[in-house]
Order: C-alpha cells, then structure tokens, then sequence
C-alpha cells in the first residue's frame, strides 16, 4: 500500500522505538496537521511493525479509537487495506460499517463483507442510493444470503429498484473484465464524477469549520448539499458536524435523517431540541425513543410523549416513567392527543385508588 511521505517520519522503522509507540498510542504532535484519514493509516501500519509491543499498541488504539475521530477517519479516501482492518475490529458498529462501505476506496470484497454481516438498519441506509445499489449486483446478491436480514427487508429493497435505476447501472458500468468502482452519484445531475468528489469533500470542509451565522453562506452550503447523491448525505450526516446535522436532519430522505442519529458528535441539546420540534419526523422519534442514553435526560423523555408526532403507542407506554407532575400536566394539555390525556387522566386515578 502507498503512504503518504510526511507520514514516514512517524510510522518508519528507521524512526526510533519511542516515537513509534507514541504514534501508537495515537499521541501525535499537536503542530502537525495531520488529516483524520492519515492517522488511521498511520495506526494502520503500525499494527504490522517488527516490534511486538508497538504493533501490540497500534491495535489497541484503534480498537478503542474515540467514535467521532474513527467516523472523521472513515469520512477520507483509505486505502482497501486500512478499511478491511477497520471492518475487522469494529465493524460490529452499524455506523462504521456504513461509513466504511461508502468510502471511496473500498473494494468490492469488503464491501461483500459488509453486504453479508450488516444489520437491518445498515441495510437500509445503505441501498437508500439505488442507482449505487443497482451498480453493484453482487452487493444484492451478498445481501440476501445475510442471516441477520429479513426476507421483507430483503423484499423492499429489491424491488425498490426499478428498470430506469439498472439501466443508468449499466450505463456508468466498466468494461467486461475491469473491476473498478462506480462513483456514487445522483442521476442526471450534470456533474462530473470527479467534480461530484470534489464538491463533496468542499461540503465537508464547509461544515468542518465553525461557520458564522452568514445567510449567504447558508444559502450557499444548502444549494452545494441539494447536488450530493445520496451516499454522500448519509457520509456528510454520520461525520459531519452541527450544521451539517442540522440541515441533514431536516432531509425528505428518511435514510438520511436518521444517519444524523448516528453521528458520535450529536448531543443532548440537539436531540431534545428535536423531540420538541413539531415537525421532527415520527421515526425520529421511534429512534430516540429506542435509545436508552438519551432518554436518561428527563427532557428528552418528555419531549418525546409529548410531540404529537410521537406514535401514541410509544407515549402511552412511556408516560408511565413520568413524574405525577408532568402527567398532570398532559391530562390537562391540549396540545397532546386526546387518547394521551385520557391515559393520563387514568393513570392519575389509579394512583389516587391506592
């Protein structure tokens, strides 16, 4: 595998032993800018070095890589080698999993890998792009002979494809004989698949940075995030920041909006800031409904009865972990549904019965 030059001078065996196990341990110095991408190959090459005790900590770094810095990493073009060692050890992960099977330089074994390993949810996410999913027949193929799948999911995603989704699949294939990837694009966008790349690594970069509240600079990102496939959404929501967050969760696209639940970087403040919005769509709420960390923040908890939004099922099931005070609240609210208030109003009464 190829390595970047500036990264000799941390992972090379002619570097002595101490910086080596530094650069295991991932203690890189603070002055060097070095990418998200090009650390983890660094950890990478390290796992492999003569050295016992410095490959023995190269592994454990990454075996306990903070999430966010493994999705930055994922979220860069890694060489097949890096991404299969990362599927390896912690691609139990469905949000690595997915991050590691859109990156540009995964191969099409890993990705069967991925294909035959992946969870339900993954699943979904992942054949969201059918003109993608169409391109790669053998992923399909993978798929269906996953344990963890169910023969509906299954179902739904192959007949999600339809006869214009493989004839656009045909058109971007390579010759008979070549095994090269098919960039991930939306159809009929006009944009180059280099120029697409491009665009999409300046949207990261934009949404890297701590923008100020510029309403040209909003319009301008929205218009540039409107052209990505996809693919690239779901990237740009797992390992993007909160603006990206922000604007990715409002997507049409469930897969998309549910991608931004799976960014290590989201906080509290954001999720509660979702459940009490109106418009937050229902399986946003099923999924944070399903998260016990979050809902260990009182707030949330309520936040998330409370939204009409909210199957009533899941909010008649929850109100009963509520304080007698916010219940009160609710029998008498007339902002929640009238089968929620009545379930309140009954629970109030039983209590007073004992």
């Amino acid at each position: 595998m190829k390595v970047k030059q500036g990264l000799l001078k941390f992972i090379s065996p002619q570097v002595p032993k101490e910086g080596r196990m530094k650069t295991a341990a991932g203690d890189f110095p603070t002055e060097a800018e070095i990418l998200p991408g090009d650390r983890l190959t660094a950890l990478f090459v390290l796992t492999h070095d003569s050295d016992a005790e410095v490959s023995a900590a190269a592994k454990k770094t990454i075996a306990d890589y903070p999430k966010h810095l493994l999705m930055a990493g994922l979220d860069e073009p890694l060489d097949p080698l890096v991404i299969k060692y990362v599927i390896a050890v912690r691609g139990k992960n469905d949000s690595v999993m997915i991050m590691a099977a859109l990156n540009p330089g995964i191969d099409d074994a890993a990705l069967t890998t991925i294909a035959l390993e992946c969870n339900e949810e993954a699943a979904s996410i992942l054949t969201a792009d059918k003109v993608w999913l169409a391109s790669k027949p053998f992923f399909m193929e993978a798929l269906k002979k996953n344990q963890l799948l169910s023969k509906v999911t299954i179902e739904r995603i192959e007949f999600g494809l339809s006869e214009e989704d493989e004839k656009q699949a045909s058109a971007q294939a390579p010759p008979a004989g070549e095994h090269k990837e098919t960039p991930q694009e939306a159809p009929n966008d006009g944009i180059s698949d280099k120029d697409k790349d491009e665009l999409a690594a300046d949207v990261a970069k934009k949404f890297a940075v701590n923008m100020k509240k510029d309403k040209d600079v909003e319009k301008n990102v929205f218009k540039l995030v409107s052209t990505l496939s996809v693919s690239q959404k779901v990237k740009l929501a797992m390992a993007g920041n909160k603006a990206a967050r922000e604007l990715l969760v409002k997507e049409s696209n469930k897969m998309v909006s549910r991608s931004v639940l799976k960014n290590p970087r989201i906080t509290e403040d954001e999720i509660k800031k979702l459940v009490i919005t109106k418009g937050t769509a229902e399986d946003l709420l099923r999924e944070v409904a399903r998260n016990k960390e979050w809902l260990e923040n009182y707030s949330i908890k309520v936040g998330v009865v409370t939204n009409t939004k909210t199957p009533i099922a899941v909010s008649m099931k929850m109100i009963e972990s509520l304080n007698d005070a916010d219940v009160l609240k609710i029998s008498k609210s007339k902002n929640v549904s009238t089968a929620l208030a009545s379930a309140a109003r009954r629970r109030l009464e039983a209590k007073k019965r004992k």
